[in-house]
């Protein structure tokens, strides 16, 4: 009793530690990485420390960056893919919809989305997920269950978003031929919202789309993030072949670097919006959400929309100290058990 005592008392410690830096600073949080030892593989991938390269979104990414993968491999991925969404859910609409949902890492986009889904009705919607795609390459796995500092800095895991962005183009293809509707989720970084999405919908001549934004205050996203990693932690080492053969994203470890600056990120492509003419000439409707869904302002008279920048400042800039204690309470319990990184093989 004496024991279980003890290590109640030392995980809540612990947890109380990382929730004020969380709060007090997103520089130290962001430098609550473990430490490398010598005893530690680094299984010959090379790495860049520099924030500025880890940080390196896909959108930053060559084209044609080799993925170590033939033609023939792709294809075959790509058909299991194809199985996996389930286009038994959806049919043709004649009056075909493209949804962007946007928001910074740890905002809430999951929940958004299956509003979106029921807000289809039965013509239903195709989720093309980014971070689901790459966990199909062979190496995904391997790369992001051992301790490789600065993961999305290394070639290897360049080369598994090169993939990824072959499976998402082939399957944007698909639905548009077959005039489903297509959800995108993305975090609305200043490279993805001036370049990265108007090339895309510029590719396959996508005329409108539908813009659902979730504005969640930066300080409830990072702790959301702790929260959504330690989970992942703890379900790949419980089961890992479960794990693996549901395809979900992760496991990362427990920090978020420039988890602030994704964020401000965020918030400045929504601000600026009516300057970015490439995407905003295509918007067509205008969804304001917070976290958990509830839809705070929408409308489709987007010439005049000085109204949503005020209400999405409400939202983003909220004072969220009471639901920071709520959030902090779940994330404390994810601490029963504790799987460090460097024990997963």
């Amino acid at each position: 009793m004496k024991k279980s005592c003890k290590k109640c008392i030392l995980i809540s410690v612990i947890a109380v530690i990382i929730l004020i830096l969380i709060i007090c600073s997103p520089v130290f949080a962001s430098k609550m990485t473990l430490k490398r030892t010598t005893s530690l593989p680094s299984f010959g991938y090379k790495y860049r420390e520099d924030n500025a390269i880890f940080e390196q979104l896909p959108s930053d990414l060559p084209n044609n960056l080799n993925c170590d993968l033939s033609p023939n491999e792709i294809e075959s991925i790509y058909n299991l893919v194809l199985k996996r969404l389930q286009f038994s859910n959806v049919r043709s609409s004649s009056k075909q919809k493209v949804v962007l949902l946007v928001g910074q890492p740890g905002a809430g986009k999951s929940s958004v989305s299956k509003l979106i889904h029921q807000r289809m009705g039965s013509d239903g919607i195709i989720n093309i997920n980014f971070d689901e795609l790459m966990t199909f390459h062979p190496k995904y796995y391997h790369l992001t269950s051992h301790y490789i500092p600065r993961i999305y800095a290394t070639i290897e895991m360049k080369k598994v978003i090169s993939f990824a962005r072959i499976l998402r183009e082939k399957l944007i293809k698909y639905c548009v031929e077959k005039r489903y509707n297509i959800l995108f989720k993305n975090g609305f970084t200043e490279q993805a919202a001036t370049q990265e999405i108007p090339n895309i919908v510029n590719k396959f001549n996508i005329k409108k789309i539908e813009l659902y934004i979730v504005a969640t205050p930066k300080k409830l996203s990072h702790l959301a993030n702790y929260k959504r990693y330690q989970r992942q932690l703890n379900s790949f080492y419980n089961d890992r072949n479960l794990f693996e053969s549901q395809h979900y994203d992760g496991p990362r470890r427990l920090s978020d670097v420039n988890s602030s600056n994704r964020a401000d990120q965020f918030r400045y492509s929504v601000i600026s919006l009516e300057q970015n003419k490439n995407l905003f000439s295509l918007i067509s409707k205008i969804t304001l959400l917070e976290r958990y869904a509830n839809i705070y302002f929408e409308t489709e008279d987007t010439k005049n929309i000085e109204n949503f920048y005020v209400k999405f400042q409400e939202l983003f800039d909220e004072d969220v100290r009471e639901q920071l204690l709520k959030e902090f309470e779940d994330f404390v319990s994810l601490f029963s058990k504790v799987y460090p990184i460097w024990l997963i093989s």
